[in-house]
């Protein structure tokens, strides 16, 4: 026979002729040793999603993972997989309500989904599940379902993955699943749900469902006391269940119709202790109806085995007031974009950045509403004041009020005119309160109160309006020689103005620079009210005075050095000149563009030495025939050295040694006939003046016009500066003691406080810039930037404050007698709740199961997990040597609600 030369080709296999199922399980095996899955038992990386064709559709291929520990085998388990570790672990049986974890047991895993194309396919490359829309996922028809989970059996198989794979239903959470055993395991897991209507009665209970499961697991009714004693095992055999009951407590429904707001006991502490707080009697805060709507209580019993429990049609012992395990998720329903207090800041925000387009080019009168007769009273009343009506008219588009003119005139006056009412406490640390930021006003004094009555009135004009009137009312009270109400005296600034005279020789506080521009303002205008007063009285007195013109006291212990026999008299003294904290700057300045040669050191000498030399002179007339040194030894004690009596050698010139001490380096003179220190230049053209005679260091009447200059030209933006700095303040310490027992409360408010502190901050940086004289444009835009984003963060920290405490305040009234540590876990925790507490338990069914009832109620309710741990496919009470029969997992879950109960079943078998 001739031999016949073999065609080359017919040595290949042709693939053309692959099926559509066979590319499809292609495609799930590729994307399992792309998700690294082959070999693999659990996953610790995902969630991961990708989307696979098949003919006409797709379907979406889910990763679920959970942060959960590594398994470990002992010898009773050695032959399980992953998955069957899961199903015998129990702490699994009480996950969330609609999770796999609740449903069949188990940690990682697959699940296949429909995938409708219209919502647009993701890049197949991408397997990242934000990449997904879940809102596009469909379940898969009962007739495909089988063949779609045969061939994630066998991608799983090809790769030897022991993960359990799920492939979702069209029913509502139903699933049919398996998981295959292994290359070198022999126990197959089936997974199923199933709904039904209703059941046997017999099958409603504990005892029905373990006799139930125990028939489908073809194990004899003996035999879980058979397999209790079944030696060398760490796995407990035979059957046990999980129980639980879940009750629901409802609050109140508000009716559609009812236009009344509604009852708010809730929030009564809090008002309370705000109108004892009494900067903040009027505030309104958090929402209308009580936050917390509705709580769930689940009690379970974990591990019940035969002869623990009677359950059946006719009786049972499972009483939910004795069950082992409490645990309690409130149900929280806060409208967050419509909280006063958030809101309110939010507006103001909004208001002062559109006011950075206006900048300094208008005042505050001009942006009043132009038909306004407050402004026009007030040009009247201030001549030099600016008002371009117009102006303001043509802005009035921006935000439109429906304030009335005589509104804002009572409000404003309100300001000037209110007093505490009797009940309230006005001491120091009620009143007024330091703020909680840096640079910000004093919380319950006047700009603090004015930023409280801003904040609530709709729209910058009418804003601006009250402004206008409130500036106009300073003047009036300064013409009236009256100080300022709820402007802190004393020398703290905290006593409060109606506890004392205030212009009989009490203190005034000088302008604080650690406080808010404004606020400082408003103490210089009442330094000058109290100073012109007091230089009233002593232009009378000075008429009557005495020959100890000038002397305020004399000094016992401190005898003059020329004249032994006469002691030295202390002399009154003119106060210092105030200064605020943009005047102290400007004189910065000016000292510093003075230069430094010898007649600018001089110059600079004598403008910070005018206080010293006025004191010099009240000094020499209340002490003939003094010299510098004893001025020196009660003006500046540290600049005095004296000698040892016992030192006899001395070399005194009576200018700078004495033969009692003399002054310092520092105080030292050489040259007597030409001085060069500034203090004995001083000492010589001194005259002896008492402080009565002298010319004024500070001139009330014209510092005062100086602070109305700075109020009649301030611009809108910057009002909404100190606006947000007062209500910064306010807000810091607002909620300071509501609720601070409360852990999650107290970080909250701590977080706010930081918040407004560098929003105020921020604020400051963004003041200090917009003048343009040191900034550039790119600049201030960051500066603007940095002010938005610390803004935004001080109104994300109040929302969250304001929230909590109102749901604080609600867990409160409703758990009335609950302790601090559960209110803050219900509070703080994203689920359920653990209740441990007997007396928490008593107040919690107190609102569940009300006493009229006299018992608790029927669970709206009822899960149970059964799990039974027997060997397979045979029953057999020891385990044979050989192995046919291990011992497998099983899991029966079972979910019991009005018209409706759900299996979902983990059985376990062997491949023989």
């Amino acid at each position: 026979m001739l031999d016949v030369e073999e065609d080359p080709t017919c040595r290949f296999v042709d693939f053309t002729n692959e099926t559509d199922w066979e590319r499809f399980i292609a495609g799930l095996e590729e994307t399992l040793r792309a998700w690294g899955l082959v070999e693999k038992g659990a996953a610790s990386d995902g969630p991961k999603a990708r989307i696979l064709p098949l003919q006409q559709r797709h379907y979406l291929l889910v990763l679920h993972t959970d942060d959960a520990p590594a398994p470990t085998w002992t010898d009773a388990t050695r032959h399980f997989t992953p998955t069957m570790l899961a199903l015998a672990n129990a702490s699994l049986d009480a996950g969330d309500a609609r999770s796999m974890h609740r449903f069949f047991g188990v940690e990682s895993h697959l699940v296949l989904h429909q995938y409708n194309a219209a919502f647009g396919l993701p890049d197949a490359a991408a397997d990242t599940f934000a990449s997904i829309s879940m809102d596009a996922t469909l379940g898969v028809m009962d007739h495909d379902a089988r063949t779609l989970l045969s061939s994630l059996i066998v991608a799983l198989g090809n790769c030897n993955c022991t993960l359990p794979a799920f492939v979702r239903l069209g029913g509502d959470a139903q699933y049919l699943g398996a998981a295959v055993p292994g290359a070198s395991g022999n126990i197959a897991l089936h997974f199923e749900t199933a709904t039904v209507p209703e059941v046997p009665p017999a099958q409603q209970c504990l005892q029905g469902l373990m006799d139930f499961f125990q028939a489908k697991l073809q194990l004899p009714s003996n035999a879980d006391e058979s397999m209790h004693d079944v030696p060398g095992s760490d796995l407990r055999l035979g059957l046990s269940a999980a129980v639980g009951f879940a009750y629901a407590w409802h609050a109140r429904t508000l009716s559609i119709l009812h236009e009344e707001d509604p009852a708010t006991p809730w929030r009564d502490p809090i008002d309370a202790q705000l109108r004892r707080n009494f900067p903040f009697q009027a505030v309104v805060w958090g929402p209308r109806v009580s936050p917390l709507r509705h709580l769930h209580l689940a009690v379970r019993w974990p591990a019940l085995r035969e002869g623990m429990f009677v359950d059946n049609v006719v009786h049972s012992s499972l009483d939910p007031v004795l069950a082992p395990e409490w645990w309690v998720s409130p149900e929280w329903e806060i409208d967050q974009d419509a909280l006063p207090l958030t809101n309110s800041l939010r507006q103001l925000v909004q208001a002062f950045q559109q006011l950075r387009q206006v900048g300094h080019a208008l005042l505050v009168s001009e942006m009043a509403l132009g038909d306004n007769p407050l402004v026009s009273r007030y040009q009247e009343s201030v001549p030099a004041a600016r008002a371009a009506v117009a102006i303001g008219a043509a802005i009035g588009s921006w935000v439109k009020s429906t304030t009335s003119v005589d509104a804002v005139r009572d409000h404003v006056a309100h300001l000037f005119t209110s007093a505490p009412k009797d009940d309230v406490d006005v001491s120091a640390s009620t009143w007024c309160t330091l703020p909680k930021v840096r640079h910000g006003v004093v919380v319950g004094q006047l700009v603090s109160r004015l930023a409280m009555l801003l904040v609530h009135e709709q729209g910058v004009h009418i804003q601006c309006a009250m402004w206008v009137e409130f500036v106009r009312l300073l003047r009036e009270t300064w013409k009236a020689q009256l100080l300022l109400p709820w402007t802190g005296i004393g020398v703290d600034g905290l006593l409060h103005p109606g506890d004392v005279d205030p212009l009989d020789d009490v203190s005034m506080p000088t302008p604080d620079f650690h406080l808010n521009l404004l606020h400082q303002k408003l103490q210089m205008l009442n330094i000058c009210i109290a100073r012109y007063q007091r230089q009233r009285r002593r232009v009378f007195d000075s008429l009557q005075e005495s020959a100890a013109l000038g002397v305020l006291r004399r000094m016992d212990d401190l005898q003059s050095l020329g004249d032994s026999t006469r002691c030295v008299n202390i002399p009154k003294t003119q106060d210092p000149a105030p200064l605020t904290e943009d005047v102290a700057k400007q004189q910065q300045a000016i000292l510093a563009n003075l230069g430094v040669s010898a007649e600018s050191t001089m110059l600079r000498q004598q403008i910070q030495s005018s206080s010293m030399l006025s004191d010099m002179q009240a000094f020499k007339a209340a002490n003939p025939g003094t010299c510098l040194a004893d001025f020196i030894r009660w003006y500046s004690p540290r600049d005095w050295l004296p000698r040892d009596p016992l030192d006899e050698a001395h070399d005194s010139d009576n200018i700078s040694r004495f033969r009692q001490g003399q002054l310092s380096a520092r105080m030292h003179e050489a040259n007597v006939d030409a001085p060069t220190n500034v203090w004995h230049r001083l000492w010589a053209s001194a005259a002896p003046v008492p402080a009565e005679k002298q010319r004024s260091l500070f001139n009330p009447v014209l510092e005062a016009e100086k602070v109305f200059d700075y109020l009649d030209t301030m611009s809108p933006r910057d009002l909404f500066y100190h606006l947000l700095v007062a209500t910064l303040s306010n807000l810091s310490v607002l909620f300071a003691t509501c609720h601070d027992d409360l852990p999650v409360v107290a970080i909250a408010q701590a977080a706010l406080q930081d918040a407004c502190d560098k929003a105020v901050s921020a604020l400051d940086d963004e003041a200090v810039g917009s003048d343009g004289k040191h900034t550039t444009d790119d600049e201030r835009r960051v500066l603007s930037a940095l002010t938005d984003d610390a803004m935004e963060k001080a109104l994300a920290a109040l929302q969250r404050v304001e929230a909590l405490v109102a749901s604080a305040a609600s867990a409160a009234h409703v758990l009335e007698g609950a302790s601090p540590a559960l209110r803050n876990a219900l509070l703080s925790s994203t689920s359920s709740v653990r209740v441990p507490s007997p007396s928490d338990r008593a107040v919690l069914g107190s609102v569940l199961w009300p006493p009229a009832l006299g018992k608790p109620s029927r669970p709206d309710r009822r899960e149970y997990v059964l799990h039974g741990v027997a060997p397979r496919p045979f029953y057999c009470p020891v385990d044979d040597r050989d192995g046919r029969h291990p011992v497998v997992v099983s899991r029966l879950y079972a979910h019991f609600q009005e018209h409706s109960i759900r299996f979902a079943t983990a059985m376990a078998d062997t491949e023989f």
